[in-house]
């Protein structure tokens, strides 16, 4: 598993009494923007169905939950990677 995942990728957690103030929506704006410039698919995974319909209407599409043997289901999502074109300056 440890060579799919990229190292150094960024990773926020939010407490749930953080919902409604706009944090979640500027930290995964901010992270697309990052991404979108390198040009990388994200990978996640979420424990709610609540985070699941929230990145769904971001743009990220669900896989096959996963049920953990004792634990919470997990539903894995992927946004495509949406590349910038670079810049050309006129000159």
């Amino acid at each position: 598993m440890g060579s799919r995942h990229r190292t150094g990728a960024a990773r926020h957690w939010l407490v749930p009494g953080a919902r409604r103030h706009g944090i979640g929506r500027a930290l995964l704006a901010n992270h697309h923007q990052h991404v979108d410039q390198i040009g990388h698919p994200i990978d996640t995974a979420v424990a709610t169905i609540t985070a699941r319909n929230y990145l769904t209407g971001q743009g990220y599409h669900p896989g096959t939950p996963l049920r953990l043997h004792g634990g919470p289901r997990l539903w894995p999502l992927r946004r495509a990677s949406r590349p910038i074109p670079p810049t050309t300056v006129a000159g």
